[in-house]
């Protein structure tokens, strides 16, 4: 897992060169509406969501196989949860058509305010959109980025 702002996103372009791509284009589609928008096919894609932050009870762990996530704060605040595999029990098998594990459990939590992404690397469970403080009002780019890109 990384967290950082876009600021320093030069100091990862060598991981991948989707995520290098991923990270250059986040600026470009943070005024945009909400829905999906193709950068590359679907070897690298995102989605602009506004919603309302979950409390922890309502939230789920998720971890992908597919496809690594960036998930960068346009505004807003939330909570984002990260848990190593082995600390969590799954309640819902791979499913290969959401690229998506579901987990229960518990592990750590970190504020993410606007201004900072997250990439989270298929093997890690995480846990976006928790409230921070009570729910809010969040505006989030989540990318999706073929894992190894």
């Amino acid at each position: 897992m990384i967290i950082d702002t876009l600021e320093h996103k030069g100091r990862y372009s060598h991981l991948s060169p989707l995520l290098a791509k991923g990270l250059d284009v986040i600026r470009e589609y943070a005024g945009r509406p909400p829905g999906r928008y193709e950068i590359d096919g679907n070897r690298l894609y995102l989605m602009v969501q506004e919603y309302q932050t979950k409390e922890l009870a309502d939230s789920v762990w998720e971890s992908h196989r597919e496809y690594a996530d960036v998930h960068y704060i346009v505004s807003g605040e939330e909570r984002m949860g990260y848990a190593g595999a082995a600390a969590l029990e799954t309640v819902s098998p791979y499913d290969e058509a959401r690229d998506a594990e579901l987990y229960a459990g518990s592990g750590s939590f970190f504020s993410c305010t606007a201004g900072t992404f997250t990439v989270l690397f298929p093997w890690e469970p995480h846990m976006p959109g928790v409230a921070a403080e009570g729910p809010a009002n969040t505006r989030k780019i989540v990318v999706k980025v073929q894992w190894p890109g």
